[in-house]
């Protein structure tokens, strides 16, 4: 599974990053593909990452806050991935 993280509600518009937004700053495409290729996506705009089995991995897009980063290590040390 792929886990997408955004702070959709910090954004500038709206329509920036949403899941189904098909504009040239939506997610809708990106994620419409993933699915067709069999791969099992949610959208999240927030996530513990103490839930996550290893095998899982997870997409951040425009974060605006710090992340945490010994959850984030946890997870890549435990065989996570991440994409930010």
């Amino acid at each position: 599974m792929v886990s997408f993280v955004s702070s959709q509600g910090l954004a500038q518009a709206p329509t920036d990053f949403a899941p189904d937004g098909e504009e040239w700053n939506g997610l809708g495409d990106f994620i419409a593909l993933g699915q067709g290729r069999g791969i099992d996506l949610t959208y999240e705009t927030g996530l513990d990452l103490d839930d996550l089995p290893p095998a899982d991995a997870v997409w951040i897009v425009h974060p605006t806050e710090e992340l945490p980063g010994a959850s984030l290590t946890a997870f890549l040390k435990g065989g996570g991935r991440l994409v930010i």
